[in-house]
């Protein structure tokens, strides 16, 4: 509070009331408990490993949202052009532990996103092919592979959101979950 007051440069007797609209921002900020574990993919190798997600939370508030971080190669210079690649299987493989350990929610950043979000886009699509294709194994990637060249080749996707659409809107699917082998066979 000091820290907010300095930066206002204000006083207490300043202030009328203090509001925090909702419950999970008071768990989290006054009693650090009941909170799910988070995953959380940074796309941002090689150039910011040593700028570690939550770097500024306090330890137990770190601790209460679990460590499961994974840095991953991609994200943006400032100038729009990309550090590394987007990974669509480091990505998977990523989503896949996280999934192991019964986590359900996910933060997704890239370096650089709001310059560029395409591989932020990308890996939001591919964390919830593989997060929701949950059946009998199967793997993403060439879903993943295909997004990722259609991308470069045309720029960003819409995403459309079933509501957007109506009763005789002509739907085509363009990707699927299951064993790769039987679709090339």
């Amino acid at each position: 509070m000091r820290e907010v007051l300095g930066v206002a440069d204000a006083t207490y007797d300043q202030i009328d009331t203090v509001v925090i609209g909702t419950t999970q921002f008071a768990n989290a900020f006054v009693e650090r408990r009941h909170l799910n574990p988070v995953g959380i993919l940074r796309l941002c190798l090689p150039s910011a490993e040593d700028i570690a997600p939550m770097l500024n939370w306090p330890d137990d508030l770190r601790g209460a949202v679990g460590g499961n971080v994974y840095l991953l190669p991609g994200g943006y210079e400032f100038d729009g052009r990309a550090i590394s690649p987007f990974d669509e299987m480091a990505v998977a493989e990523a989503v896949k532990t996280i999934k192991s350990r019964g986590i359900t929610s996910f933060a997704v950043s890239s370096v650089c996103s709001p310059v560029n979000a395409a591989m932020e886009k990308c890996a939001d699509f591919a964390r919830g092919a593989a997060f929701l294709g949950a059946g009998g194994g199967g793997d993403p990637y060439l879903e993943y592979l295909t997004l990722s060249q259609q991308m470069q080749a045309n720029g960003p996707l819409r995403i459309v959101q079933p509501s957007e659409l109506n009763d005789d809107d002509f739907i085509v699917p363009v990707g699927l979950m299951g064993a790769p082998t039987v679709v090339t066979e």
